[in-house]
């Protein structure tokens, strides 16, 4: 109902005690109606922490107002190469109230 400022925090553990640098992280967040996302376009983007960095924790502050269909807005925390695993922890403040859930199955990707 109303813009609202959120800083979205993604940190991978700590690459050391895994033998290995630190990845290549990013958050993107998307206009894709809350679906994973299978394809992206530069239209689609909201907010984003680009390029990726070779960082313990990556930050994106900005603000977001409602969307205009009322749907929710795709948030893809990644690296920078496929396959790359290990442990995330994704953190989210913000201004007012809002409200998280993981997106659909793949069926759903937009």
């Amino acid at each position: 109902t109303r813009p609202t400022r959120v800083v979205i925090r993604l940190q991978q553990d700590d690459p050391r005690t895994h033998g290995r640098e630190a990845y290549l992280i990013g958050l993107l967040l998307c206009n894709k109606k809350g679906r994973r996302i299978r394809s992206l376009f530069a239209q689609d983007l909201v907010a984003h922490t680009l390029p990726f960095a070779n960082r313990r924790d990556v930050t994106l502050e900005t603000t977001v107002s409602p969307s205009e269909s009322g749907q929710a807005y795709t948030l893809m925390a990644c690296t920078f190469k496929a396959q790359e695993e290990g442990g995330f922890n994704l953190t989210v403040w913000s201004e007012f109230p809002i409200e998280l859930t993981r997106a659909p199955l793949d069926l759903e990707a937009a």
